[in-house]
Parts: structure tokens; sequence; C-alpha cells
């Protein structure tokens, strides 16, 4: 494993579920990440299928499995508390982000944490247009409703110190969860910086969530929802 020059060590959690179709893809690019100094997280949130088999199989990977699927939000918090990073990062194991990416950005964080209370909520690049325009409209409304800057809640990865952790112990289960943090950190005083990172259409497979245009309507009903209950 290389030494890092910023003296911080990452740790970088992927929640997955019954991802078998493209766990192999993924197991090889956490790999990657690995060999460049990240200790690698993976939350096997419930799956029904050969996904948690695959992971057992990578000696590289902190496997975490839980029987009953708690959701993004709650899988994450879990892989907080096994966690052992001063910087803590984490992405979906759905690979529209690359783990290398992932550490890359942590590292340039890694540098600067120290200086003030900062934290990472990265902006999706490169996706169809499509998608970009609901993400501005989810964007504004939930801004608005919030009275807070909250658009492109759903990109990830988010990174934050190991004292911010603790700020988010209490935030929801579900997909909400990174909603929450872009809420909840700077109201305790944490400024988010958004840099853009490449997005990628998935490989294999569909989405749990994200499939046509009322589940994206529902979502943000129940994004709505979640921020009438952090108020």
């Amino acid at each position: 494993m290389k030494q890092k020059t910023t003296g911080k060590t990452i740790s970088i959690i992927c929640p997955v579920r019954n991802e078998e179709e493209i766990i192999k893809t993924l197991i090889n690019s956490l790999s990657k990440a690995h060999a460049e100094g990240a200790e690698i997280i993976v939350v096997n949130d419930g799956s029904t299928d050969k996904t948690g088999e695959y992971l057992d199989s990578a000696k590289f990977i902190k496997v975490l499995h839980i029987a009953n699927s708690k959701g993004f939000g709650g899988a994450v918090k879990s892989g907080m508390e096994i966690a052992n990073g001063d910087v803590v990062a984490w992405m979906p194991g759905n690979l529209r982000v690359v783990p290398t990416d992932t550490l890359k950005l942590a590292q340039q964080f890694s540098e600067k944490c120290d200086e003030d209370q900062i934290f990472v909520k990265a902006k999706r690049q490169g996706r169809p247009k499509f998608d970009q325009i609901t993400s501005v409209l989810a964007g504004v409304a939930l801004s608005v409703f919030a009275r807070r800057n909250l658009f492109d809640t759903g990109a990830t990865p988010t990174i934050v110190t190991r004292a911010a952790v603790k700020h988010l112990s209490d935030g929801p289960d579900d997909i909400t969860f990174e909603c929450y943090a872009l809420w909840k950190l700077p109201k305790c005083g944490y400024r988010v910086i958004r840099p853009e990172i490449q997005y990628y259409e998935r490989l294999i497979g569909k989405s749990h969530w994200n499939f046509n245009v009322y589940s994206r309507v529902r979502l943000l009903m129940q994004l709505l929802k979640s921020i009438q209950s952090f108020r």
C-alpha cells in the first residue's frame, strides 16, 4: 500500500445491494483505489443474490454484511462505524463514479481539511441532458423549500473529516441521506466545496430507484418530506 504524502488516511465506503452483474468489475475498480492507499469498506446492504459471496472473496475489502436492507443512508452510517480513515468518503457501487476519482478528490481534500471546516459534495458532469434538467428543477424546489442551496443533492462522492461524521449519525437511512448531509453540515459550520466529477452510464443492470419519470417525482416528494423532518 502506498504511503500518502499528506499523512491523512482515507476510507472509501461503498454500499451495494444486489449488484451481482457488476460486482466483479466493481471489485477490480476498488482494488486500484486500494493499491493507491485507500481503506475500502463495502457494505452489502441486504443483497439476496451472490453479491456477498463475491465480496468475501476479495481479501483487501473490509466487508460489512447487513441481513435486512437499511437503505443507502443506513449503509453509509454503518460503514462509518468501522472506518479508520482521517478522511471518510462514500460513493454508490453502481460504477457511475470511478473509485480512483473518489480517492483523488479525497486526497486533494485531505490537504485542505485542517485549514477550516470544509467538506466535499461533488457535482455531476457528463450526464444526459434529461437528467441534468430534472436535477436542476428538483434543486430549485428543494432549495426554495429548505431555504438553503440543495442543488444536485444526489451527487457523490461526499467526503468529510472524521470530526464531521458525528453530525451525520442521526441522518435518515434511505437515499435522502445525501440531501441531509448537504443540509446538516453547513448548519454545523462546515463550508461545502463542489468540484465536478465525471459520471458514467451504468455498465450493466438498472438503477434500483431511478428508472422512469415517476420514480424521479416520487424521490422528489420523498426529499421534500425529509427536509420537513430535518427542519
